[in-house]
């Protein structure tokens, strides 16, 4: 349903206003992040240690309890849980990996030197049944000097290291690391951040049982997401810029989005890109402004389709604003406001 159109004091041509077709809230028990590999979204309850399962409705199909969890110690807290699309977690903590079959208990654990706490932390990129992960290649000491990361190639099935490598580096010192694998499984993509200096995006692939890391070669790019096929992957400015698209398998730039083919770059309350961006589809892009608008992007033309209105998240403002959005398929979105409500909408 149309709605109107922004003024031009915020949009260079009109862009229409479109609400959801349907819309509901949405009550989820803890954190929400995405199965590796599929559609389907999990939450999770730190103090419970349940895991719950959600298909592409938001209905719940299954729950585990992560019994193989270490007991929490200083310095042993884990920070992030990944889990694999046949529900095998890996939880990446600040000095060990713990792998945990798809019941929930331990499958097998790998120490590491530790990350300062809540400053660095590594990530996964899954690749045929093995996974790289990035780890410190020595002990990191907060704010001082260049602090060398490698990635380890480990088998999921019981937690052998097969080698390491470097990852080439070219900034120095990174704050945090974020990876997206392939759907087919056949590599992914990771960025390493580094602050007011930039961010760093690599191709990430084994080649003859080695993990190669292939690096962008621009500093001024976030990683956002990888289309369904795997084939490109969308970034986002990391400081002012608009988007671009990159295919995966040789790093050529294919799309591109600039604020001022969008924005009204000289109004008074101008708009611009944010870091979050997504793929609704192969063919249609989703972007987050920061001022809280959710534009709807043909991939083809990269032009700016539509605004899509939820009701109750209004622009600029503050209870209701957007936050982020959940793609739960090409039809449906997780749409997520700064007060914590949640909002399936149909597109």
């Amino acid at each position: 349903m149309h709605m109107g159109s922004e003024r031009r004091r915020i949009f260079v041509k009109e862009v229409p206003q479109v609400a959801p077709r349907r819309q509901r809230p949405i009550n989820l028990p803890g954190a929400v992040l995405r199965v590796e590999g599929d559609g389907r979204i999990a939450t999770v309850d730190r103090k419970s240690r349940q895991v719950v399962i959600w298909n592409t409705d938001v209905e719940p199909v299954q729950k585990v309890i992560l019994s193989g969890l270490p007991d929490p110690q200083p310095g042993t807290e884990f920070e992030r849980l990944i889990l694999l699309s046949d529900l095998t977690g890996v939880l990446l903590g600040v000095d060990q990996v713990v792998c945990l079959d798809p019941s929930g208990t331990q499958r097998w654990s790998l120490r590491h030197p530790p990350w300062p706490r809540g400053r660095i932390g590594g990530d996964v990129v899954v690749i045929d049944h093995r996974l790289v992960i990035v780890l410190p290649a020595s002990p990191v000491l907060a704010g001082y000097g260049v602090h060398p990361v490698e990635l380890a190639i480990v088998d999921i099935a019981n937690g052998s290291e097969s080698g390491r490598e470097p990852l080439l580096d070219e900034i120095g010192d990174p704050e945090g690391f974020h990876a997206i694998t392939r759907r087919d499984g056949h590599g992914g993509v990771l960025d390493g951040g580094y602050g007011q200096d930039g961010s760093q995006i690599w191709q990430i692939k084994l080649s003859s049982g080695r993990a190669e890391s292939i690096p962008l070669g621009t500093f001024d790019r976030i990683l956002a997401d990888l289309s369904p096929s795997g084939d490109e992957f969308l970034t986002t400015p990391h400081g002012t810029g608009g988007l671009v698209l990159y295919r995966w398998n040789d790093l050529t730039e294919v799309g591109r989005l600039e604020p001022a083919d969008v924005f009204e770059l000289e109004a008074p309350n101008n708009d611009s890109f944010d870091f979050y961006a997504w793929f609704l589809s192969s063919d249609q892009l989703l972007a987050l402004t920061r001022q809280g608008r959710l534009l709807l992007i043909d991939r083809r033309r990269m032009t700016v389709e539509y605004q899509i209105v939820p009701r109750g998240f209004e622009a600029l403002g503050i209870e209701g604003e957007i936050s982020a959005v959940t793609v739960m398929d090409e039809d449906r979105i997780l749409v997520h406001g700064q007060d914590g409500r949640m909002e399936l909408c149909e597109l």
